[in-house]
């Protein structure tokens, strides 16, 4: 059985008995190789369960979210979100920056491994902030926002969001908002 990309670069991070620097992590996540760039994810996350403090690999991390490869660009996003009780808008700031993306994988990692997170940590000040990006005309958070799952999928600001999405879809066609 051939393993994933990403257990790969799991496995080889758990077998490393050191620490890399965030000169060797910056070397290995600016590799032409989606491996290497995967190593060095796997090995920030182990560093981080090991004690090193998340936002020591935060703009690192950042500058994977583009990532051509998905598995590198929802690694970096799963790093970001370690973030979101200490620093969440730092998270938020990477939200604005790719939220909506033309990409639809893209939306979808930013609902799945951020948004929705932020939302279920403080509803009122991210569904703010989101409400007034779509307002300025960034419509495809329109699409991020329903596919997130917060608030337990039923309850009162989950609700509230999904009122929001409806009327926010009012008048627009469906090419504004999503692929």
């Amino acid at each position: 059985m051939t393993k994933s990309p990403l257990n790969k670069a799991s496995d080889r991070a758990e077998r490393q008995r050191r620490c890399f620097s965030t000169d060797e992590l910056s070397t290995l996540a600016a590799s032409k190789e989606s491996g290497d760039r995967l190593f060095a994810l796997a090995l920030m996350r182990k560093q981080i369960k090991q004690g090193d403090d998340p936002s020591d690999y935060f703009d690192l991390a950042r500058s994977l979210v583009g990532d051509a490869d998905n598995n590198c660009r929802w690694q970096a996003l799963v790093l970001i979100s370690e973030l979101i009780d200490s620093t969440p808008e730092n998270v938020w700031d990477v939200v604005a920056e790719h939220g909506d993306s033309q990409d639809a994988d893209m939306r979808t990692a930013i609902a799945c491994v951020l948004l929705e997170h932020l939302l279920d940590f403080d509803f009122e000040t991210y569904f703010a902030k989101v409400r007034d990006e779509i307002h300025k005309g960034r419509y495809r958070l329109i699409d991020t926002l329903e596919t997130c799952s917060f608030d337990r999928g039923d309850g009162l600001n989950y609700r509230k969001a999904r009122s929001f999405v409806k009327n926010a879809k009012r008048g627009l066609s469906p090419s504004q908002y999503s692929d």
